[in-house]
């Protein structure tokens, strides 16, 4: 997400926002990652493909939670399936998740998407294999494999998470050659989160770069509206792109107990 704020700044996060911030009217906000819809529809359709259709879908109570829930239905809806079970709703960023895990098990579901950071989803996670339940946990790439993992330990196992950016393994792309190349010296380990941070940082260095000696915010905006099929090393971005426009660019991977991410 790179948005210019005020008249001197932009401000970049890699995180993910509502679908509502890619209405026309925003038009000083840019996303570098693809649609909250986009991530919905790959895991739907996912579940299509395995033949599990009987989905619940657990999010915060917050707009990011709302709107994951939005897009699971709209998902559903075009995909023509049926519609979801149910769905919880639980406070942000809490672990009191209890009331919401019996409620979705006692509707027998196959899948839980879950619209929700880390610690909540962990506690939902806990909470639901506790009730018996033995079906596929599904999550919005907001949730960070790293710091899930964190949370859970090896209860992560099995669990399916949805990333927008290449993994920071696949040497191959020349993006992730450079990223890895940057972190070398340094304390950190490749994960997706800080590779998206890095693709993240190249776009808006791209946008300056574009803007040539005669900067000014309107300028950067310029730039960023003109970066609808940026290379930005073997990974293209599209500033610009609406909902539904990058389901090609987002992969759904497992974790094992241990840690390892299987795609």
């Amino acid at each position: 997400l790179v948005g210019l704020v005020g008249h001197a700044r932009a401000h970049v996060e890699n995180v993910g926002a509502a679908d509502a911030l890619r209405d026309a009217a925003h038009a000083n906000v840019f996303h570098v990652r693809p649609s909250m819809a986009d991530e919905a529809y790959k895991m739907v359709r996912h579940c299509a493909t395995i033949g599990q259709s009987r989905i619940a879908v657990l999010a915060e109570d917050n707009a990011l939670g709302r709107a994951g829930l939005q897009a699971v239905n709209d998902a559903i809806a075009e995909l023509k399936l049926p519609p979801v079970l149910g769905s919880a709703f639980v406070p942000a960023n809490s672990t009191q998740v209890d009331a919401a895990a019996a409620s979705l098990a006692s509707l027998q579901p196959q899948v839980i998407i879950q619209a929700a950071l880390f610690q909540t989803t962990a506690a939902a996670i806990q909470a639901m294999r506790k009730t018996g339940y033995v079906g596929l946990f599904m999550n919005y790439s907001v949730v960070g494999i790293n710091p899930l993992f964190v949370a859970l330990g090896k209860d992560i196992r099995g669990v399916v998470v949805s990333q927008v950016v290449p993994s920071p393994r696949s040497t191959s792309i020349a993006v992730v050659r450079e990223y890895n190349a940057a972190i070398d010296n340094s304390d950190q380990t490749p994960t997706y989160e800080s590779l998206e941070g890095f693709i993240a940082a190249k776009a808006l260095a791209e946008g300056v770069r574009r803007t040539g000696r005669a900067f000014s915010v309107a300028a950067l905006q310029r730039a960023f509206t003109g970066m609808t099929a940026y290379d930005v090393g073997g990974f293209r971005l599209n500033l610009r792109a609406g909902v539904r426009d990058s389901a090609w660019a987002i992969d759904l991977v497992t974790v094992t107990a241990d840690g390892r991410v299987v795609r």
